[in-house]
């Protein structure tokens, strides 16, 4: 899972438990002021897990002035020594949790980055990536120059389709039956391009004949999830001096 997708799905899940628990002191008659002060710590939360601990401390300190600003009514009626501790504590639960969730919200992010950097996994549809391309690529040529065994790749392009939820569910169905259509040494990965998507097969020791029969197949099995036109298109290695995979590679690297 990526920082982006990890954040959108902490900021769900602490708005929804936010929410829960204004919801319940509400429906127990707690002072609606403090139902009130429970729904401030939404915005902190978004703000440290977009801006990590400035933005957390910053929303915090902002709820706090906030937060004090409700109170000034109860505290020029009774003073403030009565109420003198529940305002301490919310102010420095705001603080607090701005500072401190930023911090943990950067150091989540630093470890998905990293991971990121050696992850060969396409999250949308469960096939490899465009590393993991890179690296059987690599894999694959050497093996073909040592031996003479030919390889081969077969890619096929489709642009976007539907709407985000329409199209992750789309493309875990297509990982899936690409995942199951190929031999078990092949490697199959989805990769993001400027014009949509791309699907690539990479078929150690198969000859140009069979990586066109794989791609007549490829391009009907797309074309049938994706429901829209795709373009196919194969190249075969011989493990000689030339390289028919530098345009392959160098889409890739971009």
């Amino acid at each position: 899972m990526d920082w982006d997708r990890a954040r959108g799905v902490l900021l769900a899940t602490g708005v929804a438990l936010v929410g829960l628990i204004a919801l319940t002191a509400f429906f127990r008659d707690v002072d609606r002021v403090e139902v009130v002060a429970t729904l401030m710590y939404a915005p902190i939360l978004a703000g440290l897990l977009s801006f990590g601990v400035s933005g957390g401390l910053l929303l915090g300190l902002a709820a706090a002035g906030v937060y004090i600003g409700l109170r000034l009514p109860a505290i020029d009626l009774v003073g403030l020594t009565p109420i003198a501790g529940t305002v301490i504590s919310r102010v420095l639960g705001y603080v607090a949790f701005g500072a401190l969730g930023g911090w943990a919200a950067d150091q989540l992010r630093v470890a998905l980055d990293r991971y990121e950097l050696i992850d060969e996994v396409d999250q949308d549809s469960g096939l490899g990536n465009a590393r993991s391309v890179i690296s059987a690529l690599s894999r694959e040529s050497s093996r073909a120059q040592r031996y003479a065994n030919p390889f081969s790749v077969v890619t096929t392009t489709f642009g976007d389709f539907g709407s985000n939820r329409r199209e992750r569910t789309r493309l875990r169905e297509l990982g899936t039956k690409v995942a199951v259509s190929i031999r078990s040494s092949d490697h199959a990965a989805h990769i993001r391009t400027d014009e949509g998507h791309q699907i690539v097969v990479v078929l150690p020791e198969t000859s140009a004949d069979g990586a066109r029969t794989v791609a007549q197949n490829l391009e009907t099995l797309v074309a049938g999830i994706v429901g829209r036109e795709v373009a196919t298109e194969s190249f075969t290695d011989v493990g000689d001096d030339n390289d028919p995979m530098a345009p392959l590679r160098d889409r890739l690297n971009r």
